[in-house]
């Protein structure tokens, strides 16, 4: 019957995720992305229609799994320990040796001049949902006293989603050491310790 699809969609949006992390947004070809998930070309324009689709596709996938993990972890009501947890999920994506290194959205963030609006837009809407999700942290720390001045929470939300994009960078611009990344987590989270 035409039009049914004859693949597992799942594994075929995170085989790309994985070919876009690992050779980049601009540079990942429809044959990449055949070659990677085993589908044929004229089964991925059929299902998809470009690879812009797919990429989107491949960044909410992305998004899900690991700004979801991430928000987790900003349970502890001290910030400085919730900064560093949020931080640490970051650094283990990173030092999982199965994934590539650095991370999709900073990367695709990175090569926005060569790709689409729609993927611009795409990228800006889920930094600022993990801006947002931090802010209300933030917030919350704010009410019980824990967040301590001068510090606001909307700066301290895109100071903390800044230094894990930048952790990213250093961890692909570092050849995947581990130790740079973790040295900037700890120093960041540091600044949000409460003055004794």
């Amino acid at each position: 019957m035409v039009g049914i699809r004859k693949f597992d969609e799942a594994k075929l949006i995170k085989d790309a995720m994985r070919t876009f992390w690992a050779r980049g947004a601009a540079a990942t070809t429809m044959a990449d992305l055949a070659m990677a998930t085993g589908v044929q070309r004229g089964s991925l324009y059929n299902a998809y229609g470009d690879r812009e689709t797919l990429l989107i596709a491949a960044l909410d996938l992305y998004a899900t799994r690991w700004r979801a993990q991430a928000v987790q972890a900003l349970t502890d009501p001290e910030p400085e320990a919730a900064v560093a947890g949020f931080l640490q999920v970051h650094t283990d994506r990173m030092a999982d040796p199965g994934n590539p290194p650095g991370c999709l959205m900073t990367e695709v963030s990175m090569e926005l001049a060569d790709l689409s609006e729609a993927v611009a837009q795409r990228v800006a809407m889920h930094f600022q949902q993990t801006e947002d999700a931090l802010q209300a942290y933030f917030e919350a720390a704010q009410g019980r006293g824990a967040l301590h001045p001068p510090l606001q929470p909307r700066p301290s939300a895109r100071f903390v989603v800044a230094t894990s994009r930048g952790m990213a960078v250093m961890h692909k611009a570092h050849g995947g050491r581990i130790d740079v990344v973790e040295d900037v987590a700890a120093s960041a989270s540091l600044l949000f310790r409460r003055p004794r």
